[in-house]
């Protein structure tokens, strides 16, 4: 009988074995589906901030071009004025100021 009882005890201790294997199994199982649930939920934010960051490229390209047409008009404008400044040389001063005071005006604006 005492066979019996061996047999019986390995056979029980082999359950326990394979019990805690099926337990260590299914954790890491688990550990698993929970980090590509992560990593998934990552991808899309990452996505997310990229098209954003797309979008937020092409208004600043936009702004840079307006700042650019600005800049542009700016110097046009005070070449003009220079120019104009320039022929009114031999005016007299009295012309010159009034000049100055009209485009300093629109300059403001």
């Amino acid at each position: 009988m005492t066979l019996f009882y061996v047999i019986i005890a390995c056979i029980s201790e082999m359950k326990k074995i394979q019990s805690s294997a099926n337990q260590h199994f299914q954790s890491v199982l688990n550990g698993h589906e929970r980090l590509k649930l992560q990593l998934e939920s990552q991808k899309r934010e990452l996505e997310l901030r990229r098209i954003e960051l797309e979008k937020r490229e092409a208004r600043n390209e936009s702004e840079r071009k307006k700042l650019d047409e600005e800049i542009n008009k700016v110097h046009c404008f005070s070449n003009f004025v220079s120019s104009f400044l320039s022929l009114c040389d031999s005016h007299s001063c009295e012309m010159k100021i009034k000049v100055k005071i009209l485009f300093k005006g629109d300059e403001l604006r």
